[in-house]
């Protein structure tokens, strides 16, 4: 068994011993192991041998790691460099606290990923369908660690779906914005703590991001504090039945919490009356509220193309990650946008790896099981019969 170890890393200081930690489980793996370090910090067409199976290797991060990991299997191919599977991580391996290679790194789970023509790894899910270009996405493999079989690398050609030109027919490349309103909250346009902002609108928008400018730290839980939205509607369409937004989520039923900056985005172009409803929780006022804080509406690029050949679930799945569920929890805006852009494409890398295994008529499995039910097999059958119709 000739195993290749893809291992990237970025290291600006934050992950130093993510490697020796890796390689401490991987090193359990009862085969014939060589390691690839690929740095994508310091990109570069050099390859250095560091001891008899380890080799350091110049990046490639225009694609973050799977940009990496094809070159190095581009690398692996044109040096005839013998093995059976590979084993394909990054310096982010344990970013979510564990991984599952911890408990199950043997040879065994390899010779099950080659024998049953799988791609092996932790599968996550959102529970509920999404699609993109054209694949059905509903789970996918996790890419911080995954096994992949020689013939499964032949078959794929590549393993990035979604580069820098595709990305442009998906979000725009730069991001625009102009202000469409600018309202100080007074204590005048407060009852009982409750306002609405009112203004017309004589341009159509499809995209709209409202920000607040200051908000309050809670005395009570040392939480951050801001308006409360009941609703936003332009044109009578509240932003309940727009298909897109983030900053504005549930509370207690009614409330809509806006962390300094929501954004909300429509099927199509909407105009005329714009409305705000909400009010300030009692927390703020108790800080002796005297109308400092003003809510600014701004007309801004479209977080997707119209377009873009991604469905609106995962749109918004790609939105919350980005903005709630991610621990940096960064607005999208001007600011932030390449990292956006870019993250959105490394999720569309993950989502389709998975998507184009199985379309090219293998398989993907998750660590847990121990065989591939008869249920798969035929499903793997049906796959791969419907990849040889597609040619």
């Amino acid at each position: 068994m000739r195993l290749v170890i893809l291992f990237v890393e970025y290291d600006n200081g934050n992950r130093a011993d993510s490697f020796r930690l890796f390689r401490s489980i991987t090193d359990k793996i009862d085969c014939n192991k060589t390691y690839y370090i690929i740095d994508n910090l310091n990109e570069g067409n050099y390859v250095t041998p560091v001891t008899a199976n380890i080799y350091r290797m110049g990046g490639d991060n225009s694609n973050w790691e799977f940009s990496a990991w094809q070159k190095c299997l581009n690398f692996l191919r044109k040096e005839n460099v013998p093995y059976d599977a590979a084993l394909l991580s990054n310096d982010a391996f344990m970013a979510y606290g564990w991984n599952f290679i911890e408990k199950n790194a043997s040879v065994e789970l390899i010779r099950r990923a080659i024998a049953n023509r799988s791609v092996i790894g932790h599968i996550d899910t959102k529970g509920y369908p999404m699609n993109a270009m054209g694949y059905d996405v509903s789970n996918w493999i996790c890419t911080n660690c995954f096994i992949m079989p020689r013939e499964i690398i032949d078959g794929m050609g590549t393993i990035v779906s979604v580069n820098n030109e595709k990305m442009d027919q998906i979000i725009d490349s730069r991001y625009e914005e102009r202000l469409l309103l600018e309202k100080k909250i007074t204590t005048a346009d407060l009852e009982n703590g409750c306002f609405e902002l009112k203004a017309n609108l004589d341009v159509a928008i499809t995209t709209c991001r409202i920000e607040a400018d200051k908000s309050f730290t809670s005395a009570a839980d040392g939480r951050e504090l801001c308006v409360l939205i009941h609703n936003i509607s332009v044109g009578g369409i509240s932003f309940e039945k727009a298909p897109i937004r983030s900053g504005l989520y549930e509370k207690e039923g009614i409330s809509r919490w806006m962390k300094r900056t929501a954004l909300i985005e429509y099927n199509s172009d909407v105009k005329g009356a714009f409305i705000i409803k909400g009010f300030i929780p009692m927390d703020i006022m108790s800080h002796n509220y005297n109308g400092e804080m003003s809510v600014k509406v701004f007309a801004t690029t479209p977080v997707f193309k119209k377009e873009a050949p991604i469905g609106n679930s995962y749109k918004q799945m790609a939105i919350n990650w980005f903005t709630d569920e991610w621990h940096s929890k960064l607005p999208i805006n001007g600011k932030n946008w390449n990292l956006y852009r870019n993250k959105v494409k490394a999720m569309l890398n993950e989502s389709l790896l998975s998507a184009r295994v199985r379309d090219n008529g293998f398989s993907v499995q998750s660590y847990k099981e121990k065989e591939i039910s008869t249920t798969g097999s035929v499903k793997k059958i049906a796959n791969f019969l419907n990849h040889l119709l597609k040619k």
